[in-house]
């Protein structure tokens, strides 16, 4: 018999070249869970390689005063983020001193009440979650 789905061919291929995995016929759902997996892998590790990229040297010049200095935590996110002038430990601190204080808004007033609701409500909407599903099932 002749498999007419490319699913179909690459399920008979994986079969035969991992063997019957202790009697579990890989179908074509099989293999669409295996593609998903894989491809979550890749992008896992991509996510996860470019959040510990590090600068290619060691130090680098502030592009204000032109000191060489070594990178900190603040200079390799600027650099992660693409940034191409990296400033100093004084000179950003100086610029920082520079900018207006930012005046307390709207938003300045939520938050740490709305994240304690959803902490408080999120176990709840769990179990109910969890009776619904066990009494459909």
């Amino acid at each position: 018999m002749r498999p007419r789905r490319a699913g179909q061919l690459v399920a008979r291929a994986l079969n035969t070249a991992l063997g019957d995995m202790d009697g579990i016929p890989l179908n074509s759902t099989g293999v669409a869970v295996l593609a998903a997996v894989l491809v979550a892998g890749i992008l896992a590790a991509k996510w996860f390689r470019g959040s510990f990229r590090m600068p290619p040297q060691k130090a680098f010049r502030c592009a204000r005063c032109s000191s060489v200095e070594s990178h900190t935590k603040r200079t390799i996110e600027a650099w992660r983020a693409g940034k191409s002038k990296l400033f100093c430990g004084a000179c950003h601190a100086q610029w920082l001193k520079s900018q207006p204080s930012h005046a307390t808004g709207a938003y300045s007033r939520s938050g740490c009440l709305s994240v304690l609701v959803v902490a408080a409500l999120l176990p709840g909407l769990a179990i109910v979650a969890y009776f619904c599903i066990c009494r459909i099932a």
